[in-house]
């Protein structure tokens, strides 16, 4: 979506029906829209993100979670990270912990983040 047409409202009348498919498959007035660069008819893709990619930045949305024209400041989020210790079952530290140095990378390219360490620890 082209930035001036940001946030996308996702609908509240999604029904979570167990069958493995999106919730927003079901709801055909957010399925069905326009095409931002040819005004055509489209249809949005329901099923973009695993959970990981979600659990994969969280931690920097608590440093300005009231933030409502960004995910989260950067300066805030200097403030606050990187966090020295991250601690969680295997999950976490064998996919998990990828899947985040990854996507924190990917912040870092937008200037969202910078990963140099604020610790005077030895």
């Amino acid at each position: 979506m082209p930035y001036d047409q940001l946030p996308v409202v996702l609908p509240e009348t999604a029904a979570f029906t167990g069958t493995g498919e999106s919730p927003l498959a079901g709801v055909p007035e957010f399925v069905n829209t326009t095409c931002p660069k040819c005004d055509g008819p489209a249809r949005r893709e329901t099923d973009t993100m695993d959970t990981f990619v979600d659990s994969s930045w969280y931690f920097f949305r608590y440093c300005d979670p009231r933030n409502e024209a960004a995910p989260f400041d950067p300066e805030s989020a200097s403030h606050w990270t990187p966090v020295d210790q991250y601690i969680g079952g295997d999950s976490l530290a064998v996919m998990h912990l990828i899947y985040t140095r990854f996507w924190t990378k990917v912040m870092r390219d937008l200037g969202l983040v910078s990963l140099t360490s604020q610790s005077n620890d030895c």
